[in-house]
């Protein structure tokens, strides 16, 4: 019984044994399976991960490219808007403007004619992306479409626009570009062309301004242009859509040109100056090829300051700081950016003598209670500007006195790249700003300060250089830029105190010429932006700032001559001397044209009043103010003592029109186009 018994169990064992095996075959199996599974939708889940990821850095490379594309093409259209407008025959017709567009965009882009490729882009980009595996190129196509487009009123575009009454002088068209996008994709050892399209859409609005003096001529752009300019401190926020800049624009980012790199300064290396043969050379990384800083001299280079023997060029600003240089014969001091002439209050006078001063950017005066003389020396640059810091009469009244000097403002030839800079600078690159090529264009801006023009001294103007006499000054060692302003202080809630006037004195024998196509302004302190031709002409006597104790002054002495471009004009005072001479050609509205300066002014010497006008409507202007004048046909004819006025001969066409507003935006972006 026992043996049985043994020998069930025996076989139950062994039969037990089997299944227990299979099972576990069985689970291993199973357990292979699952996990091939998971490794397998690992694997694939990567794949989509990877892919997923791939397709989102490739939209966004689209859409960089769309973006750059719309950038690009507003910046070309905002350069270009006046000049299509004015070039077509008739510009109230869109199949003109289709014609002057389309025609462009036939010199921007060339196609393949085999095929819809693009031969000669508009423009490239270059290799971009983590890998370098992105690069596009931009066509833009003549199918150019152009219809009328809405014209918007003064409190739509901040002032600039007529009011509603007057919007029949005004126009608007809206220009649809079509874009072709080609973009490639390295993706290991193969390419990929993606292609894609959208459409540009650029709206402007322009004006054809009447002068008050002859409502049927239109010089918008003269008006338009000198309306900008005379903008400072209290710059209106629209009217950089016109493509002009404002003196405002203009004082701020040369300041910011001398601020950008003041914290990285370094100190004029003497021992290497009086090693040097021949030229030395400032501002330049000598230990790595990699960049330049702006470099300071102070008088703590003694040797170098009081005898100056060799030439100086650097990259870079200079900064000069309560010093001068009086050369050893006559020397050169170039700067591939900028000069600054600057004090830390110390109060000495300094003097620059025998140089030829060269600064590619722009130059600056700002001193503190001090006289800067520049005497028999040579200054070329675009601008210059001359800001002064004073308290009451307790101080020099001369900021600058150009001695036997000659200055010429002109364009600048070259451009200095301030990415060239050694390092980074925490303030924005200013010539990041689309307004920096204008500054470079030229011009002289006198913010209260007093200048003297003494023997033969001359300064030149160029064709594009624009001049300001105004209260407006930066405080240089206060808040810089965030200082700028008409007045130094306010008392009760309602009181400003004006700063100190800018004080023009033009000696025997010397002269300020400024090119006719020029635009200049005479200021004066004001609490509030003086309106717009649409919003009115007058300005509120409660926003002067005590304009009849702080009015800037202009004085002419015997042989010496101011000649001026288009000049607007607010309250100032004038003293022309016996056979000193006074000239500006006036605006053909008369918004900027204040009188005062002749009625209470000392005229002993030649006013000169060009006009493009006849000399009939300029007449009855001086007329209705009580102001006696002559007509003459040449400048040689003026009289001492006499107010004579010029016609010059108009031609209309190219300069008719000030653009109001602009806007531009894309439309049916087609990231799936299909070839």
């Amino acid at each position: 019984m026992m043996r049985k018994i043994e020998k069930k169990s025996r076989g139950v064992v062994r039969s037990e044994d089997g299944s227990v095996l299979i099972i576990a075959l069985g689970i291993i199996v199973l357990l292979f399976v699952v996990v091939v599974g998971i490794f397998y939708f690992a694997v694939d889940t990567q794949k989509n991960i990877v892919l997923a990821d791939r397709y989102t850095k490739l939209k966004d490379a689209k859409s960089y490219a769309i973006e750059e594309s719309k950038t690009r093409l507003m910046a070309y259209f905002d350069e270009e808007a006046k000049k299509i407008i004015s070039e077509a025959s008739n510009a109230s017709n869109d199949s003109v403007i289709k014609t002057e567009v389309e025609q462009r965009m036939r010199l921007l882009t060339k196609m393949d004619p085999l095929g819809d490729k693009i031969k000669t882009p508009f423009f490239s980009s270059r290799a971009f992306g983590v890998n370098q595996q992105y690069q596009f190129k931009v066509g833009v196509l003549d199918q150019v479409d152009v219809k009328k487009a809405k014209v918007y009123g003064s409190s739509e575009t901040g002032g600039w626009s007529n009011p509603s009454s007057s919007q029949p002088s005004q126009e608007a068209k809206r220009i649809t570009v079509p874009i072709n996008i080609e973009l490639v994709e390295k993706k290991g050892n193969s390419t990929i062309q993606h292609d894609f399209s959208s459409r540009f859409v650029y709206e402007v609005q322009w004006e054809n301004v009447p002068t008050t003096l002859n409502p049927s001529l239109t010089r918008g752009v003269e008006f338009g242009q000198l309306d900008t300019w005379r903008n400072i401190f209290y710059n209106h926020y629209a009217n950089g859509e016109n493509g002009l800049i404002s003196a405002d624009t203009w004082t701020r980012l040369l300041y910011r040109g001398y601020r950008y790199q003041a914290k990285k300064q370094v100190a004029f290396d003497e021992v290497a100056y009086n090693s040097a043969t021949g030229t030395y050379v400032f501002g330049r990384n000598v230990f790595k090829d990699s960049g330049v800083v702006d470099t300071k001299l102070t008088d703590t280079a003694s040797a170098v300051t009081s005898r100056l023997t060799k030439t100086i060029s650097g990259g870079g600003s200079l900064i000069i700081e309560d010093t001068g240089l009086n050369a050893v014969g006559k020397q050169t001091v170039t700067s591939d950016n900028m000069i600054a002439v600057v004090s830390d209050r110390k109060k000495v006078d300094t003097e620059f003598k025998g140089l030829n001063i060269k600064a590619t950017t722009g130059m600056l005066l700002s001193r503190y209670d001090q006289k800067t003389t520049v005497k028999s020396s040579q200054v070329e640059t675009p601008s210059w500007l001359i800001t002064q810091t004073r308290k009451k009469n307790k101080v020099k009244e001369t900021a600058l006195s150009l001695d036997d000097a000659t200055i010429k403002l002109n364009k600048s030839g070259a451009k200095f790249d301030y990415n060239s800079y050694l390092k980074k600078s925490a303030l924005s690159n200013p010539q990041l700003n689309k307004q920096w090529s204008d500054m470079l264009k030229g011009g002289l801006v006198i913010g209260s300060s007093v200048v003297e023009l003494v023997n033969s001294t001359t300064i030149t103007l160029g064709p594009e250089s624009n001049f300001m006499l105004t209260n407006a000054s930066i405080k240089e060692n206060a808040k810089g830029e965030e200082s700028f302003s008409y007045q130094t202080a306010y008392g009760d809630i309602t009181a400003a105190i004006p700063n100190p006037p800018s004080i023009l004195k033009i000696g025997a024998g010397t002269s300020i010429v400024q090119d006719a196509s020029g635009f200049s302004f005479i200021d004066a302190p004001k609490r509030n932006r003086r309106n717009s031709l649409s919003q009115g002409t007058g300005q509120s006597q409660d926003d002067w700032i005590d304009a009849s104790i702080s009015r800037n002054r202009i004085e002419i002495a015997s042989g010496g001559k101011l000649a001026l471009g288009m000049t607007g004009i607010e309250p100032f005072d004038l003293k022309l001397a016996k056979n000193a001479e006074f000239s500006f050609y006036a605006t053909s509205d008369t918004t900027f044209f204040d009188t005062s300066f002749i009625k209470g002014g000392e005229i002993k010497g030649k006013l000169i009043i060009y006009t493009w006008d006849t000399g009939a409507e300029i007449g009855n202007f001086l007329d209705n103010r009580g102001i006696t004048h002559v007509s003459k046909a040449k400048a040689s004819e003026a009289v001492n003592g006499e107010v004579t006025v010029i016609s010059q001969r108009y031609t209309p066409g190219a300069g008719k029109l000030n653009v109001v507003r602009t806007f531009s935006y894309l439309v049916d972006v087609d990231f799936m186009k299909k070839k």
